[in-house]
């Protein structure tokens, strides 16, 4: 499994955001642990084909499928400088998984590999040094992946309350961090005050449109049910919980890591002091 890097969390972030015509989460409990790089180890390549459907996608040299995916860092860090930390603890990755679970790590890649930068000329990276297409490496890894987790897809929900998107594919959490499109395929509402959001297996998204001006029971609740579905995933994305408004991830849950510490302008009531309160008059709240 990957451990986490250590780095200070920030609470205010922005995913990329790509559209629907570029673009989309752990790995499998395999018990697989990245192979470290050895010294004077050779670059890797990825192989680049487009159909004429517009249909774009990456092999590795062994020919499996590239995805992309999200995850915490791997332990050594240094074998995977190329990944690319969008949210507090959660990192961009290339993975392959038809014979089981494999984070690409810099030596799997071409010298000097991003993920931001355009797929290159002819067949191989890094061919001619025109651009094949105007996709990015995430962007075609991100395809495979959504292409994939649609496949099997399920929505359950209560009401119009909570929403809980899962897939049968392990890397389908991957698709909540270009959250427009994930509200379009999805259909989840959208009240026009964001959603809180949380993505606490690699499969699995818990979703609560936010609407103005209610007691942090609904928050409450699905914080609870995070840190209840932590416990049922062999792999983690992570265990905050996000207000995701206006392309921006804002972090909901406070330091000691139960407790709900939302912005001062996310929509919720609250007392005198300014503390978010349940319907039961708590304040201070703890999941």
């Amino acid at each position: 499994m990957f451990g986490l890097f250590g780095k200070k969390n920030k609470n205010n972030t922005t995913p990329p955001q790509e559209s629907a015509a570029q673009q989309p989460a752990a790995q499998e409990a395999t018990g697989q642990q990245p192979t470290a790089q050895q010294p004077g180890a050779q670059h890797g390549h990825l192989k680049f084909q487009h159909d004429s459907d517009g249909n774009a996608t990456l092999t590795a040299p062994n020919g499996e499928l590239v995805y992309g995916i999200i995850s915490p860092a791997p332990q050594d860090a240094s074998n995977y400088s190329y990944a690319k930390e969008i949210l507090p603890g959660v990192y961009r990755f290339l993975a392959t998984v038809d014979s089981g679970f494999k984070p690409l790590s810099d030596a799997d890649l071409p010298e000097g590999f991003s993920l931001d930068q355009p797929v290159l000329g002819d067949a191989n990276f890094p061919g001619t040094d025109q651009p094949a297409t105007n996709y990015t490496f995430w962007a075609v890894a991100f395809g495979a992946t959504e292409h994939k987790s649609l496949e099997t897809l399920k929505i359950a929900s209560a009401g119009d309350v909570f929403f809980q998107v899962k897939s049968d594919f392990p890397f389908g959490a991957t698709l909540a961090i270009t959250f427009d499109l994930f509200l379009q395929i999805t259909k989840i509402p959208d009240h026009g005050h964001g959603h809180v959001v949380s993505m606490p297996g690699g499969s699995t998204v818990l979703v609560h449109p936010v609407v103005p001006n209610q007691p942090a029971d609904n928050i409450m609740q699905q914080m609870t049910q995070t840190r209840h579905e932590l416990r049922q995933h062999p792999v983690n994305v992570s265990p905050l919980t996000f207000w995701v408004h206006d392309n921006h991830w804002d972090v909901l849950t406070a330091k000691d890591g139960v407790s709900l510490f939302p912005p001062e302008n996310f929509p919720v009531q609250r007392n005198a002091d300014g503390a978010p309160v349940t319907s039961r008059g708590d304040s201070g709240t703890r999941a």
